[in-house]
This record gives C-alpha cells, structure tokens and sequence, in this order.
C-alpha cells in the first residue's frame, strides 16, 4: 500500500509546470496528537505533498520512465500548517530550461491555501530511470492520474 500525498493533478506542461491539490485527511490532523498538538497537519507532510507532485511531474513528463531522487532540499519554509477543512494547492514550477536528459532537476514549490502562502521553497532531484519496484505500478498509476489536463 502506497499513502497518497496529492489528491489532484491539473494544469500540466511536460518539463516545466504542474499544479497540485493537498487536502489532509482526519488521520493526518491527528497524527500530532502524541506530541500534545491536536488539529494540526504536520508540516512533513507539505513537504511529501510538494515533493510526490514532482513525481509526478517527472513521471507524467517522461512517459514513466523517469523517476526523481530527491537530492536536496533549499530553503523550503513550513509558515504554517494546515488546519481542518483546508486545502492547500501547490504550483510546482521547474527551474532550468530543458531538463528532459538532465540529470539532475530544481523545481521552485509554493504552497497556497487560497491566496495565503503556507509552504515554499527549491527541491533538487535526481533523474534516475524507473525503479524496478515500481515498474508493476505503472500500468496502474496511469490509469489514476491519465487526466491530467495539458496546459493551453
């Protein structure tokens, strides 16, 4: 079983831009319960949204077979966390003119509930070929996500 971080796509155009919808579950508010914080999703969870909508942009790009590394991490600030019933839509925008054989990818991420910025920041991936373990997937992950509108 694979937790799905993004429950929308929209807004696609190969190797350079693609929007995303986060809306955090019951369990994810109640995942900082433990550490006495209740109603609040934890701020890891923007960062594996921002991140699984680059998979996705990578994968959608290079008709799965590429898949991203996450390499590094810039300045990517959490200003605050979701709370109960928002929902919080990512711009993923990629940073270098022509990364279809690059190895190596930087994409701009901002964060937005409404107009509101919660999250942003630059993540550095690495392109690597479809990893085996998910090669079984495929099929099935372009089934769920074959809608993904091509930008105008």
């Amino acid at each position: 079983m694979r937790w799905r971080m993004i429950d929308r796509l929209w807004d696609f155009t190969p190797w350079r831009h693609i929007r995303a919808r986060k809306m955090a579950s019951l369990e994810e508010y109640c995942l900082l319960e433990i550490l006495g914080v209740k109603g609040l999703a934890p701020g890891s969870l923007l960062l594996g949204a921002a991140l699984e909508a680059i998979e996705w942009l990578v994968a959608q790009s290079s008709d799965y077979s590429r898949f991203p590394w996450a390499d590094e991490i810039n300045d990517f600030a959490i200003i605050r966390y979701l709370r109960p019933a928002e929902i919080l839509d990512f711009s993923i925008n990629i940073c270098a003119s022509d990364c279809a054989g690059q190895p190596f990818l930087s994409a701009g991420v901002k964060g937005k509930v409404r107009t509101e910025l919660v999250c942003q920041g630059v993540i550095t991936v690495k392109l690597a070929d479809w990893p085996g373990p998910y090669s079984i997937n495929k099929k099935m992950w372009k089934e769920l996500y074959r809608d993904v509108p091509a930008s105008a």
